[in-house]
């Protein structure tokens, strides 16, 4: 039950950052931007798998370690990539979830982020 509060927890902010109306004209001036480094910051907040990377290791380090349950150890860097593959897993679901309920609806195909 814990694995799964901390699962929902993640793709939560995760989805909550990529698809938020408030957050998506941040993350554009900062993929638009000429500076190199701001632009990457911009790319880290648009693709989930490396914001699943970066929140899973932050709420494995401070709230609940998905390896302390069942690894039986604090392995911190595992956490971030558990986060990073299972929130590229949700959201690939999603994404083909609202592609199919879009087809069927307008019969063209779509997918979640607009790509």
């Amino acid at each position: 039950m814990t694995f799964l509060i901390w699962f929902f927890t993640m793709y939560g902010i995760v989805n909550g950052v990529i698809n938020s109306t408030l957050i998506q004209p941040t993350v554009y001036k900062l993929l638009a931007s000429q500076n190199k480094a701001i632009n990457y910051i911009g790319q880290l907040l648009w693709c989930p798998m490396c914001l699943g990377f970066w929140v899973g290791g932050f709420l494995g380090y401070f709230w609940i370690s998905p390896t302390n349950i069942f690894l039986f150890g604090y392995l911190p860097l595992a956490d971030a990539f558990i986060g990073s593959g299972l929130c590229w897993f949700a959201h690939c679901i999603a994404s083909a979830a609202y592609q199919i309920a879009y087809s069927a609806s307008s019969g063209s195909k779509r997918s979640c982020c607009g790509k």
